[in-house]
């Protein structure tokens, strides 16, 4: 479940929570089976590619991004949704459906109109390529 008003994503299964005070120890220690890989860059910036239970029985794709141990950024990529946690990155697929798939997933989740808050904004992206620049709904913190 995502909480818009606090920028909280609550996993089902695990019952962890992804939330702007996250390190990336705490996603570590806590859903280490969900991260699929992490690289970090020459800019002390950590990126986490992990499959999250957002809903109950379903897998959604993101990347959680921290600046050292603050946590940046969750892109979301509901285009990408698995029944049961995948171990690997999801395949490419057409661009119009993934635009439409995510927008749709959006709008289901993202009920209210608001998307600037205290801790961060929520943004949905239509993305241009299927690639390097998928649909996604970027949650950014503060």
């Amino acid at each position: 479940m995502i909480k818009i008003n606090t920028g909280e994503i609550s996993l089902c299964e695990s019952g962890f929570s992804l939330n702007p005070s996250l390190t990336p120890l705490d996603l570590e220690r806590n859903i280490p089976d969900h991260i699929v890989f992490h690289y970090k860059t020459n800019t002390n910036y950590m990126h986490y590619c992990v499959w999250l239970d957002i809903d109950p029985s379903e897998y959604v794709y993101a990347t959680v991004c921290f600046c050292e141990n603050s946590l940046i950024s969750i892109k979301l990529f509901p285009q990408a949704i698995a029944q049961e946690l995948p171990n690997q990155r999801p395949s490419t697929m057409n661009l119009g459906e993934a635009q439409k798939l995510a927008y749709n997933w959006y709008q289901n989740h993202i009920s209210n109109k608001e998307t600037v808050f205290k801790w961060g904004k929520i943004q949905y992206f239509s993305g241009a390529d299927p690639i390097y620049s998928a649909p996604n709904i970027s949650i950014q913190y503060i």
